[in-house]
Protein backbone atom coordinates (compact mmCIF):
# COMPACT_ATOMS: atom_id res chain seq x y z
CA UNK A 1 0.00 0.00 0.00
CA UNK A 2 2.78 2.45 0.80
CA UNK A 3 4.25 1.94 -2.53
CA UNK A 4 1.34 2.18 -4.06
CA UNK A 5 0.83 6.32 -2.78
CA UNK A 6 4.37 6.51 -3.37
CA UNK A 7 3.77 5.83 -6.81
CA UNK A 8 0.94 7.74 -7.31
CA UNK A 9 2.14 11.07 -4.79
CA UNK A 10 5.45 10.98 -7.40
CA UNK A 11 2.90 10.72 -10.41
CA UNK A 12 0.75 14.13 -8.67
CA UNK A 13 4.40 15.77 -8.52
CA UNK A 14 5.23 15.16 -12.34
CA UNK A 15 2.66 16.53 -13.81
CA UNK A 16 2.46 20.01 -12.22
CA UNK A 17 3.54 22.73 -13.83
CA UNK A 18 6.77 24.42 -13.09
CA UNK A 19 6.53 28.11 -12.37
CA UNK A 20 9.26 30.66 -11.12
CA UNK A 21 9.96 34.27 -11.51
CA UNK A 22 12.18 35.35 -14.35
CA UNK A 23 14.03 38.37 -13.31
CA UNK A 24 15.71 38.87 -16.21
CA UNK A 25 12.19 38.67 -18.54
CA UNK A 26 9.58 40.37 -16.15
CA UNK A 27 7.59 43.10 -17.75
CA UNK A 28 7.30 46.56 -16.94
CA UNK A 29 5.32 47.22 -13.48
CA UNK A 30 5.21 47.01 -9.68
CA UNK A 31 5.46 43.64 -8.15
CA UNK A 32 4.60 43.22 -4.48
CA UNK A 33 7.59 41.73 -2.84
CA UNK A 34 7.85 39.37 0.37
CA UNK A 35 11.01 41.07 2.40
CA UNK A 36 12.20 41.99 5.50
CA UNK A 37 15.02 44.66 7.10
CA UNK A 38 17.07 43.30 9.99
CA UNK A 39 19.84 45.83 11.49
CA UNK A 40 20.88 43.62 14.00
CA UNK A 41 22.99 45.01 17.55
CA UNK A 42 24.54 42.28 19.71
CA UNK A 43 25.44 44.89 22.35
CA UNK A 44 23.21 45.53 25.01
CA UNK A 45 21.67 42.22 25.22
CA UNK A 46 20.62 42.15 21.62
CA UNK A 47 18.60 45.02 19.73
CA UNK A 48 16.80 44.57 16.13
CA UNK A 49 16.55 47.87 15.33
CA UNK A 50 15.14 47.10 11.72
CA UNK A 51 12.49 44.56 11.22
CA UNK A 52 9.71 46.91 11.95
CA UNK A 53 10.85 49.82 10.51
CA UNK A 54 10.28 48.11 6.94
CA UNK A 55 6.59 48.15 6.02
CA UNK A 56 6.50 46.88 2.41
CA UNK A 57 8.44 46.31 -0.24
CA UNK A 58 8.19 46.00 -4.09
CA UNK A 59 9.94 45.68 -7.02
CA UNK A 60 9.68 48.70 -10.25
CA UNK A 61 10.65 47.72 -13.44
CA UNK A 62 10.89 50.46 -15.95
CA UNK A 63 9.84 50.62 -19.43
CA UNK A 64 13.48 49.98 -20.70
CA UNK A 65 13.80 46.83 -18.35
CA UNK A 66 16.00 48.91 -15.49
CA UNK A 67 14.73 47.23 -12.35
CA UNK A 68 14.76 48.81 -8.84
CA UNK A 69 13.51 47.67 -5.36
CA UNK A 70 11.01 50.43 -3.12
CA UNK A 71 11.46 50.16 0.38
CA UNK A 72 8.89 51.69 2.23
CA UNK A 73 9.96 52.69 6.06
CA UNK A 74 8.11 54.53 9.00
CA UNK A 75 9.17 54.93 12.41
CA UNK A 76 9.50 52.14 15.35
CA UNK A 77 10.58 51.50 18.78
CA UNK A 78 12.79 49.58 20.26
CA UNK A 79 14.13 49.17 24.31
CA UNK A 80 17.24 50.76 25.09
CA UNK A 81 18.63 50.49 28.77
CA UNK A 82 15.12 49.95 29.83
CA UNK A 83 14.00 53.20 27.92
CA UNK A 84 11.18 52.69 25.30
CA UNK A 85 12.69 54.85 22.26
CA UNK A 86 11.51 55.45 18.38
CA UNK A 87 14.04 54.73 16.20
CA UNK A 88 14.21 55.55 12.59
CA UNK A 89 15.52 56.11 8.95
CA UNK A 90 18.16 59.15 9.50
CA UNK A 91 19.90 60.31 6.50
CA UNK A 92 21.32 63.47 7.90
CA UNK A 93 22.31 62.42 11.51
CA UNK A 94 23.53 64.83 13.84
CA UNK A 95 26.67 62.79 15.01
CA UNK A 96 30.05 63.78 15.75
CA UNK A 97 31.35 60.22 15.59
CA UNK A 98 33.10 59.69 11.66
CA UNK A 99 32.31 56.35 10.25
CA UNK A 100 32.75 54.64 7.03
CA UNK A 101 31.46 55.60 4.91
CA UNK A 102 30.05 58.92 6.84
CA UNK A 103 26.97 59.04 8.65
CA UNK A 104 23.62 59.11 6.87
CA UNK A 105 25.17 57.36 4.00
CA UNK A 106 22.17 55.56 2.23
CA UNK A 107 23.56 52.98 -0.30
CA UNK A 108 23.98 49.30 -1.19
CA UNK A 109 27.45 46.61 -1.40
CA UNK A 110 27.69 44.95 -4.72
CA UNK A 111 30.58 42.79 -5.26
CA UNK A 112 32.45 44.31 -1.84
CA UNK A 113 31.83 48.03 -3.47
CA UNK A 114 29.58 50.42 -2.02
CA UNK A 115 27.40 51.77 -4.86
CA UNK A 116 25.45 55.41 -3.71
CA UNK A 117 24.90 56.48 -7.43
CA UNK A 118 20.67 56.47 -8.71
CA UNK A 119 19.99 55.52 -5.00
CA UNK A 120 17.15 57.90 -4.20
CA UNK A 121 15.21 58.42 -0.75
CA UNK A 122 12.12 60.69 0.12
CA UNK A 123 11.79 62.47 3.76
CA UNK A 124 8.77 62.27 5.45
CA UNK A 125 6.21 65.13 6.31
CA UNK A 126 6.23 64.37 10.16
CA UNK A 127 9.30 64.43 12.61
CA UNK A 128 10.40 62.27 15.03
CA UNK A 129 13.35 63.63 17.85
CA UNK A 130 16.97 61.84 18.01
CA UNK A 131 19.71 61.87 20.50
CA UNK A 132 19.99 65.21 20.56
CA UNK A 133 16.34 66.05 21.32
CA UNK A 134 15.73 67.37 18.04
CA UNK A 135 12.76 67.16 15.62
CA UNK A 136 14.00 65.44 12.76
CA UNK A 137 12.37 64.35 9.38
CA UNK A 138 13.38 60.67 8.59
CA UNK A 139 13.63 58.56 5.79
CA UNK A 140 10.02 57.34 4.34
CA UNK A 141 11.14 55.83 1.64
CA UNK A 142 14.55 54.10 -0.43
CA UNK A 143 14.82 53.67 -4.10
CA UNK A 144 17.50 51.60 -4.48
CA UNK A 145 18.29 50.45 -8.63
CA UNK A 146 19.24 46.85 -8.74
CA UNK A 147 20.87 44.83 -11.64
CA UNK A 148 20.68 41.46 -10.36
CA UNK A 149 18.38 38.77 -8.28
CA UNK A 150 19.54 37.91 -5.00
CA UNK A 151 17.85 36.56 -1.82
CA UNK A 152 19.84 39.35 0.16
CA UNK A 153 21.35 42.34 -0.32
CA UNK A 154 23.69 44.17 2.20
CA UNK A 155 22.85 47.97 2.89
CA UNK A 156 24.33 50.67 4.79
CA UNK A 157 22.22 52.77 6.10
CA UNK A 158 21.79 55.05 9.37
CA UNK A 159 19.49 54.14 12.11
CA UNK A 160 19.04 57.40 14.77
CA UNK A 161 16.98 57.57 18.21
CA UNK A 162 16.12 59.84 20.84
CA UNK A 163 19.32 57.72 23.09
CA UNK A 164 21.70 56.57 20.45
CA UNK A 165 22.51 55.91 16.33
CA UNK A 166 24.24 53.65 14.75
CA UNK A 167 25.39 53.60 11.13
CA UNK A 168 24.80 50.18 9.99
CA UNK A 169 26.74 48.65 7.02
CA UNK A 170 29.75 50.35 7.31
CA UNK A 171 33.79 49.13 6.79
CA UNK A 172 34.34 49.81 10.69
CA UNK A 173 32.44 48.13 12.81
CA UNK A 174 30.31 44.95 12.84
CA UNK A 175 26.58 46.44 12.73
CA UNK A 176 25.04 44.42 9.45
CA UNK A 177 22.02 45.58 7.75
CA UNK A 178 21.07 43.19 5.49
CA UNK A 179 17.63 43.23 3.31
CA UNK A 180 16.44 39.65 2.71
CA UNK A 181 13.58 39.09 -0.21
CA UNK A 182 11.49 35.82 -0.91
CA UNK A 183 11.27 36.21 -4.35
CA UNK A 184 8.99 33.16 -4.39
CA UNK A 185 6.04 35.09 -3.18
CA UNK A 186 6.39 38.04 -5.16
CA UNK A 187 3.43 39.03 -6.67
CA UNK A 188 1.51 41.61 -9.21
CA UNK A 189 0.28 45.15 -7.28
CA UNK A 190 -2.20 45.52 -10.18
CA UNK A 191 -3.79 43.48 -13.34
CA UNK A 192 -1.86 44.99 -15.59
CA UNK A 193 1.33 43.85 -14.55
CA UNK A 194 0.02 40.20 -13.24
CA UNK A 195 0.96 39.05 -17.23
CA UNK A 196 4.80 39.84 -16.81
CA UNK A 197 5.46 38.45 -12.81
CA UNK A 198 5.30 34.53 -13.60
CA UNK A 199 6.60 32.86 -16.26
CA UNK A 200 7.18 28.76 -17.14
CA UNK A 201 10.62 28.21 -16.91
CA UNK A 202 12.26 28.26 -20.37
CA UNK A 203 13.42 25.58 -22.80
CA UNK A 204 14.54 25.07 -26.13
CA UNK A 205 11.13 24.32 -27.66
CA UNK A 206 9.31 27.82 -26.12
CA UNK A 207 9.87 29.09 -29.46
CA UNK A 208 7.72 26.78 -31.42
CA UNK A 209 5.23 26.29 -28.76
CA UNK A 210 4.38 29.54 -29.10
CA UNK A 211 4.11 29.43 -32.92
CA UNK A 212 1.85 26.40 -32.23
CA UNK A 213 -0.54 28.35 -29.63
CA UNK A 214 -0.72 31.39 -32.37
CA UNK A 215 -1.28 28.68 -34.48
CA UNK A 216 -4.55 27.40 -32.59
CA UNK A 217 -5.90 30.47 -31.89
CA UNK A 218 -6.03 31.61 -35.63
CA UNK A 219 -8.11 28.39 -36.26
CA UNK A 220 -10.26 28.97 -33.54
CA UNK A 221 -10.96 32.10 -35.30
CA UNK A 222 -11.62 31.15 -38.42
CA UNK A 223 -14.11 28.55 -36.83
CA UNK A 224 -15.93 31.08 -34.65
CA UNK A 225 -16.47 33.70 -37.72
CA UNK A 226 -17.61 30.54 -39.94
CA UNK A 227 -19.84 29.49 -36.91
CA UNK A 228 -18.50 26.40 -36.12
CA UNK A 229 -17.97 27.02 -32.52
CA UNK A 230 -19.16 29.15 -29.96
CA UNK A 231 -16.52 31.22 -27.81
CA UNK A 232 -17.59 31.66 -24.25
CA UNK A 233 -16.24 34.66 -22.98
CA UNK A 234 -16.23 33.44 -19.53
CA UNK A 235 -14.65 30.52 -20.62
CA UNK A 236 -11.72 30.68 -17.37
CA UNK A 237 -11.89 31.45 -13.77
CA UNK A 238 -12.09 34.44 -12.78
CA UNK A 239 -10.63 36.02 -9.76
CA UNK A 240 -10.66 39.32 -8.15
CA UNK A 241 -8.32 41.09 -6.32
CA UNK A 242 -9.05 40.59 -2.15
CA UNK A 243 -8.11 44.30 -1.29
CA UNK A 244 -10.05 45.82 -4.44
CA UNK A 245 -13.65 46.92 -3.95
CA UNK A 246 -14.01 47.19 -7.55
CA UNK A 247 -15.21 44.44 -9.02
CA UNK A 248 -14.22 45.29 -12.22
CA UNK A 249 -11.02 45.03 -11.28
CA UNK A 250 -10.20 41.32 -12.24
CA UNK A 251 -8.19 38.50 -14.57
CA UNK A 252 -9.06 35.87 -16.00
CA UNK A 253 -6.82 32.57 -15.42
CA UNK A 254 -7.18 29.55 -17.97
CA UNK A 255 -6.64 26.38 -17.09
CA UNK A 256 -5.14 23.37 -18.87
CA UNK A 257 -8.22 21.22 -19.59
CA UNK A 258 -5.97 17.77 -19.46
CA UNK A 259 -3.50 18.96 -16.58
CA UNK A 260 -7.16 19.66 -14.36
CA UNK A 261 -8.44 15.95 -15.68
CA UNK A 262 -5.32 14.46 -14.57
CA UNK A 263 -5.71 16.14 -11.31
CA UNK A 264 -9.32 15.39 -10.62
CA UNK A 265 -8.95 11.51 -11.69
CA UNK A 266 -5.51 11.43 -9.37
CA UNK A 267 -7.40 13.21 -6.58
CA UNK A 268 -10.31 10.56 -7.01
CA UNK A 269 -7.98 7.75 -7.15
CA UNK A 270 -6.28 9.89 -3.09
CA UNK A 271 -9.88 9.29 -1.79
CA UNK A 272 -10.64 5.60 -3.12
CA UNK A 273 -7.40 4.37 -1.42
CA UNK A 274 -8.32 6.77 1.62
CA UNK A 275 -11.42 5.07 1.80
CA UNK A 276 -10.01 1.20 1.08
CA UNK A 277 -7.60 2.29 3.99
CA UNK A 278 -10.65 3.00 6.52
CA UNK A 279 -12.57 -0.26 5.13
CA UNK A 280 -9.84 -2.66 4.92
CA UNK A 281 -8.81 -2.51 8.99
CA UNK A 282 -13.07 -2.59 9.63
CA UNK A 283 -13.09 -5.59 7.43
CA UNK A 284 -10.35 -7.31 9.18
CA UNK A 285 -11.40 -6.92 12.84
CA UNK A 286 -15.14 -8.52 12.36
CA UNK A 287 -13.48 -11.19 10.57
CA UNK A 288 -10.88 -11.55 13.71
CA UNK A 289 -13.83 -11.26 16.00
CA UNK A 290 -15.88 -13.46 14.53
CA UNK A 291 -12.96 -16.14 14.74
CA UNK A 292 -12.80 -15.64 17.96
CA UNK A 293 -16.96 -16.05 18.88
CA UNK A 294 -16.39 -19.70 16.85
Amino acid sequence: MKKILLVIFMLFVSIQTTQAFDFSSVKEGEYKLSASLSCYVHAMGGIEFGANLLESAHLKVAGNGDKSIVLNLGKSSVTIYNIECDVFVDASPNTQGTTNPSAGTIGLYQNGSLITSGIRYTLSSDTALNAAGESVKYVKQIVIPISSQSNTYDLTLYINSNVMGVQFGAIDNDYKGTLTIDWSKISALNSTTQSGMISTQQNTSNQSTDQSVEDLNEEADVQEESGLIERDENDGLNVYFADSADEDQQMTVYINQNTLLIMTVISGLFIFIGVLCLLVPMVINRKETKNEKD
